[in-house]
């Protein structure tokens, strides 16, 4: 749907919020605005791409390497010999995947604002304490636990924790998860991948992105967070701060996911620019902690799906009743981890 002139060009699209919540109605799942100057246009214009199904997503935020495959799969050689796309690459669709802050600034504007909005623009005015204000040493679980992450100073509650750690962040995207999972059961247990493998799935955690799972890793002391059993976590989401935070592994249900997942994005820029930073940056101290005192976080809150949410619900109850050892102590100790069904 060509929207017109660039809001950068003067003219603004004021339609836009407009048309996609009329496209929602009819069963489009989900928008991605982008700006295009590759026509021979002397201006910049705007774009916007309706979804009706999840295929489309997945190939629009495909990566580059496979935007190439299906481009030259998909298109004939012309009699002339010359490229049949002039302006489009995997390089290009890549920078339409992201859009341009004006499609933000103007999804913000709706009434009422968007949930994101206001944690994007109210974050900073929280206070972060550096990662160099905890230390790693033995949990206090007991001794099947493994490590843990204390605090050296008291902190208030609201605090952010370690926000400047999460550039460092490891990011496995559905893509290349895709080609872990398959591959893994093909190959031998001691192979690299094999070591990918077990540090994405026992140190990671899950992001759901439009095309699929992906798996984020802490890049600082933090991974070594351990789960509060029985609601005993001092650590959480930012973006879930309003979210009752007496769930733990004990009502692990259905329903309770259904309460706990991230709005059902149909049009939401303001997320698809800064997923990196929802998902890596936005731990918070949900009540005060003390000098000394060991951290920890509720893993259900690290699941995007209900299949994962249900299967770490179960083994944490497990876990958090002494019947068996953390993942990690497993895996550490030469123990073969879980398998994943494809």
């Amino acid at each position: 749907m060509n929207l017109g002139k660039s809001s950068l060009t003067g003219m603004p699209s004021k339609n836009l919020n407009k048309a996609t919540s009329l496209l929602e109605k009819i069963g489009m799942e989900s928008f991605h605005p982008y700006e295009n100057f590759h026509q021979g246009l002397t201006e910049l214009w705007s774009y916007l791409v309706g979804c009706k199904n999840k295929e489309c997503r997945d190939n629009w935020q495909s990566n580059s390497a496979l935007i190439e495959v299906a481009i030259h799969e998909g298109l004939n050689v012309l009699n002339s010999g010359k490229p049949p796309l002039r302006y489009l690459d995997g390089s290009i669709m890549k920078r339409f995947q992201v859009p341009h802050k004006v499609f933000e600034r103007e999804y913000c504007r709706r009434d009422p604002i968007p949930k994101y909005c206001k944690l994007l623009s109210s974050y900073k005015n929280h206070g972060n304490v550096a990662c160099s204000s905890f230390d790693v040493r033995g949990s206090t679980i007991g001794k099947n636990a493994g490590r843990g992450v204390f605090s050296t100073k008291n902190i208030s509650k609201g605090s952010l924790i370690a926000l400047e750690m999460g550039s460092n962040t490891i990011r496995i995207y559905p893509d290349s998860k895709y080609i872990i999972d398959t591959n893994i059961h093909v190959l031998e247990k001691k192979s690299e991948l094999y070591a990918v493998f077990a540090y994405m799935y026992e140190y990671g955690f899950s992001v759901q992105f439009y095309n699929g799972n992906a798996y984020f890793v802490d890049g600082s002391i933090m991974t070594y967070v351990n789960h509060g059993c029985n609601s005993t976590n001092n650590l959480g989401w930012y973006y879930l701060q309003d979210f009752n935070t007496q769930l733990n592994e004990q009502f692990a249900l259905p329903e309770t996911f259904n309460e706990i997942v991230l709005e059902k994005y149909y049009y939401n820029p303001l997320y698809l620019r800064h997923i990196e930073l929802l998902h890596s940056g936005f731990d918070f101290a949900s009540k005060d902690i003390s000098n000394g005192e060991e951290l920890f976080q509720n893993y259900l809150m690290y699941e995007s799906t209900m299949e994962d949410f249900m299967q770490v619900g179960n083994e944490l109850k497990i876990l958090c009743a002494g019947f068996e050892t953390g993942f990690v102590t497993n895996y550490e100790s030469g123990s073969e981890i879980f398998e994943v069904n494809i």
